[in-house]
């Protein structure tokens, strides 16, 4: 063996080139790679030569292959991930629109309780700015008996479900960033493939590489020069769990197989933009439904609170008309002032409204 330090002739130059099996066996290598290989004989110069030729000859296919390999994985794994996320909007989808049902059947009764409350304050109100009220006491105390709320105790189950489900999760994406998710052109998913590097999809591969350093005369150096330059490329872009299929198959069997991978990186390619295409339409969908319900459960919420307001002002309008110390015109001046707040609690009267 050589050192650096002995004297390899004047005319002895240095290529560093990836070893393969095949290379191994025209420089008759061992399977573990040394530092320094001795000069080349005329005999491997010219068998290394030979097979590059060769190699150079196949570089587009082999390249082609190798891409396809790439692009197969990367969509196989962006469509595993795209199953997930359309299996979670489907359920999201289905639990939403039974979510929308419910409370919409709730709001509707709550709706109709609100109402119903509007009638009887404002005619409680028409009735005590009537000359023809006599004892304000008896009005009151028919107004609180007629009327009875909701039981509304038994929704808290359910609802408590749909808060936690619609209200406390994490923000879904936003609006524009759900647009741009929605029916994705196949360009754009060529090129989201495409952009991802070699590292980012198999980051520790590149230590599946071996280079050797060779040395030969100036005669072989200006033929291998070239001919290294683009095999040494293609390795330098090909994961190490690629190496062999990409660099030993026969060339034959390769462009055959070229085929194959292509049909299934569109086959992939294919359910993959169909998945998305859903997964786009059922973004949107979930996103405007669950506006909604999250509207929905901030009503409810909102009516089922305003109830102990309600109740606390009943208690007022009791004691009120039972105040002896008050005469009867300031009495029906409160009663109104309690009755105004009453309607402006269930959204009957606005702000600065009588």
């Amino acid at each position: 063996m050589f050192k650096r330090t002995q004297k390899k002739g004047q005319d002895s130059h240095r290529i560093i080139l990836f070893t393969s099996s095949k290379i191994k066996t025209i420089l008759s290598e061992s399977s573990e790679p040394q530092q320094e290989q001795p000069p080349l004989t005329n005999k491997q110069a010219e068998a290394l030569t030979q097979y590059l030729e060769g190699f150079s000859k196949e570089l587009d296919i082999r390249s082609k292959y190798h891409e396809e390999l790439l692009t197969t994985k990367k969509r196989e794994r962006q469509l595993t991930e795209t199953k997930r996320v359309v299996f979670s909007l489907r359920e999201t989808d289905q639990t939403s629109g039974d979510a929308l049902a419910y409370l919409k059947e709730k709001m509707d009764i709550l709706i109709r309780e609100k109402e119903d409350l509007a009638l009887k304050f404002l005619s409680f109100k028409e009735q005590l700015l009537s000359d023809a009220v006599g004892d304000v006491r008896v009005l009151v105390q028919n107004l609180v008996t007629d009327i009875v709320f909701i039981d509304t105790d038994e929704w808290e189950e359910d609802l408590d479900y749909y808060r936690t489900r619609f209200l406390m999760q994490k923000e879904q994406e936003e609006d524009d960033e759900l647009k741009d998710e929605f029916i994705p052109d196949q360009d754009r998913l060529d090129l989201e493939i495409h952009e991802e590097t070699l590292d980012e999809l198999v980051p520790s591969e590149e230590l599946a590489k071996e280079k050797i350093t060779i040395f030969l005369s100036k005669k072989h150096y200006q033929q291998l020069k070239p001919l290294t330059k683009g095999y040494n490329l293609l390795i330098t872009k090909i994961p190490g769990e690629f190496l062999f299929e990409v660099l030993e198959i026969p060339f034959e069997e390769l462009k055959v197989k070229l085929k194959q991978q292509e049909m299934l990186s569109f086959d992939t390619g294919k359910e993959l933009y169909a998945l998305k295409r859903e997964q786009g339409i059922l973004s949107l969908k979930t996103y405007e439904i669950i506006q909604t319900i999250r509207s929905r459960l901030l009503n409810i919420s909102g009516s089922i609170a305003s109830k102990k307001f309600l109740k606390n002002a009943f208690n007022e309008l009791i004691n009120t008309a039972r105040n002896e110390q008050m005469p009867i015109a300031a009495k029906k001046a409160e009663l109104v002032k309690i009755i105004t707040r009453l309607l402006r609690i269930i959204g009957e009267l606005k702000p600065g409204e009588n």
